[in-house]
C-alpha cells in the first residue's frame, strides 16, 4: 500500500499572478544628468589649459597668421573690446624649436646657463681636490725619499736587509705614479674649466 503525503494539487490559473519586472528608467535618467554635469564641469576646468580662445569681428579684411615653427605666446597687448589698427602689436612670441641654440626659448637658455655655472663650480671643486691630493702625495714622496736614504745607510751597515730597501723603492714608485695620474686629471679638469668659461 502506497501512502502519499503530498498529493498533487492543481492550482487554479486565476490565482497565479505574473510579476512584471520593474524598469529602473529613473536611475538611468539621474546617471545621465550626472554625467552631463560632470562632463561640463571638467570641460570648464580643463579646456582653458589646452586651448587659447579669442573672439572678435573682422570688419575690413581677414588676416591669417601662419608660423612655420611652433611658437609660445609670451604676452598679449590686446584685450577684449580694444580697437586694433594696422601695425599694432597684438602679442609677443618666441620660437619653441629646440634644435638650434639660437632658437631656444629664454627659459631653457637660462636653465642651460645655470647648469653650466653649476658644472663650473663642481669643476673648480674637483680642481682644488686634485691640487690637495697632489700636495699630499708630494709630501708622502718626500717622506719616502728621506726614508730611502736612511734605510740605504742601514743596509750599508747591515742593520736591515736589502728587501726592506726594495719595499721603500716600491712605495716611491707607487706614489710617483699616483702623482702622475693626479697631474693628468688636473690638466684635463683645467682644460674643461677653460672651455666652459669660454662658452659662458
Amino acid at each position: 500500500m502506497d501512502i502519499q503525503f503530498t498529493p498533487n494539487i492543481t492550482e487554479d490559473e486565476t490565482k497565479v499572478s505574473h510579476v512584471v519586472p520593474r524598469r529602473r528608467w529613473d536611475r538611468w535618467l539621474y546617471i545621465a544628468i550626472l554625467v552631463v554635469l560632470l562632463g561640463s564641469l571638467l570641460k570648464w576646468l580643463i579646456y582653458p589649459y589646452f586651448f587659447d580662445l579669442s573672439e572678435g569681428i573682422l570688419l575690413q579684411q581677414q588676416y591669417d597668421i601662419n608660423f612655420a615653427e611652433d611658437i609660445r605666446i609670451l604676452e598679449y597687448h590686446v584685450e577684449d573690446g580694444n580697437e586694433v589698427k594696422v601695425g599694432d602689436t597684438l602679442f609677443v612670441y618666441e620660437l619653441q624649436n629646440n634644435t638650434y641654440p639660437a632658437n631656444q626659448d629664454s627659459i631653457s637658455l637660462m636653465l642651460d646657463r645655470d647648469k653650466d655655472r653649476t658644472l663650473l663650480i663642481e669643476l673648480n671643486a674637483e680642481i682644488e681636490k686634485r691640487q690637495l691630493f697632489i700636495w699630499q702625495h708630494k709630501k708622502r714622496l718626500n717622506y719616502w725619499k728621506a726614508e730611502r736614504k736612511r734605510k740605504e745607510q742601514l743596509v750599508y751597515l747591515n742593520t736591515i736587509t736589502p728587501n726592506e730597501l726594495a719595499n721603500v723603492d716600491r712605495s716611491i714608485d707607487d706614489v710617483s705614479s699616483q702623482i702622475a695620474t693626479l697631474n693628468a686629471e688636473y690638466a684635463v679638469l683645467v682644460k674643461q674649466r677653460n672651455q666652459i668659461s669660454n662658452y659662458l
